[in-house]
Order: structure tokens, then C-alpha cells, then sequence
């Protein structure tokens, strides 16, 4: 906490004293500390020894990558924890990044600014479990066939008619990257003819689908 005085010098004639009146404004420096685990997969080991890396954005601009040489050298204990004392020095957001290489480095988490947290669970490489849900308003018939590649394995799923409304399958651990906007996950299907479906991405959760077969 710093302190800045102003000093006003004022004669009083009458009583021949010279009085010093002070006028002090506080200047707070404010800070917060974040702190906790960082982990493998969601639900895996905990991870040793990585570079962490911490700087504020703005919610409304690009994410800048911090600068490895402006960097310090902060790693995951070998319980795989953490503790980081910041300053709120403007942005809406604090991304916390693992250090790839000497200038590369890839989102891991984000906190609002200001706000202490010690019970951060960070994920390096997070996934989410697509559930497919079909909306059908054909059900079609046992000539055709619903088309999509897993984007767990690679393979293609082919699902034949009829359909009917409702859930259709899990996909577990499907990747999943920390963005700046919430991340939308995409799935092309076929039948007939091509359409592409979407769902806002869950981390380490159950990300919803919905196919509609017309």
C-alpha cells in the first residue's frame, strides 16, 4: 500500500505559528494470488515440473501470448500444485499458459481478474464426451443410412433407418482446446444429403449434438 502526501503551507498572522496541514491520498496497489492443481486428463496423474506462464486480457481483443523472455520461473510442484500472487493492473481476465517451447504456448486456464481462487483445477490436455441426440422429422426407412466420421477414432459411423427422436451414441475424450469464446464443436453428417451440426463444447464434460434428419 503506498501513500502520497501533499504538503500545504498556511501562516496563521494571529497566532504567529506556522501550521502544516497534510492532505494524504491512498494509493492501493490491488493483488490476488490464484492457486491449484494441474492435472494430465481430466481425469488423470498430476503434472510435475511445468512452465506456467500468467498475463490479463481484455474480454473484447485477441489474446496475445505472454513473452517468454518477460516470463518467471514459475512450475507445478511435484504434487503437481501451484500458487501465483498477481496484480490487478487492468483486463477483465487472467489466461494462465503452459510453455510448449522458449516462445510457444498454449492456453491451459482462465480466471477473472481480482478474484482469489486456490482450488483451480487446470487439465493439460482436456477432453469432452460428445453425446449425439437425433431430431428426426423423417424417420426414413431401412434404405437409408445416417453417415459421420468419429472424431474419437477416425472411423466412419453408418447408422441405418428408420430413425427415431432421441439419444443415439457417446463419443468419449474428444479433444478439447481452452479459447478465447467458448469453444463450438462441429460434426458433419450425411444422409442424403450433407448438413452440419454444432454444440457449445463442455471441458471434461458432456457436449450435446443434435443431429436433425429431414
Amino acid at each position: 500500500m503506498q501513500y502520497f502526501c501533499f504538503m500545504f503551507i498556511r501562516p496563521i498572522i494571529a497566532a504567529a505559528v506556522l501550521i502544516t496541514l497534510f492532505s494524504c491520498s491512498k494509493v492501493a496497489e490491488e493483488t490476488f494470488s490464484i492457486g491449484g492443481i494441474v492435472r494430465d486428463s481430466c481425469t488423470g496423474a498430476v503434472v510435475s515440473g511445468l512452465h506456467l506462464f500468467f498475463n490479463a486480457q481484455n474480454e473484447n481483443q485477441n489474446w496475445v501470448p505472454p513473452d517468454a523472455s518477460q516470463g518467471e520461473n514459475l512450475f507445478t510442484g511435484g504434487d503437481g500444485k501451484f500458487q501465483k500472487l498477481l496484480i490487478n493492473d487492468g483486463g477483465s481476465m487472467v489466461v494462465i499458459w503452459e510453455q510448449l517451447s522458449f516462445n510457444k504456448f498454449k492456453a491451459i486456464g482462465v480466471v477473472p481478474i481480482g478474484e482469489s481462487n486456490f482450488n483451480l483445477e487446470l487439465v493439460q490436455y482436456p477432453t469432452t464426451d460428445l453425446e449425439i441426440i437425433l431430431d428426426v422429422k423423417n424417420a426414413k426407412t431401412d434404405q437409408d443410412t445416417l453417415r459421420f466420421i468419429n472424431p474419437s477414432t477416425g472411423l466412419e459411423e453408418r447408422i441405418p433407418g428408420p430413425f427415431t427422436s432421441g439419444f443415439l451414441m457417446d463419443i468419449p475424450a474428444v479433444p478439447y482446446q481452452i479459447a478465447q469464446n467458448p469453444p463450438t464443436f462441429y460434426l458433419g453428417y450425411e444422409i442424403g444429403l450433407t448438413s452440419v451440426a454444432s454444440g457449445t463444447a463442455q471441458q471434461c464434460g458432456s457436449t450435446e449434438i443434435g443431429l436433425v434428419i429431414e
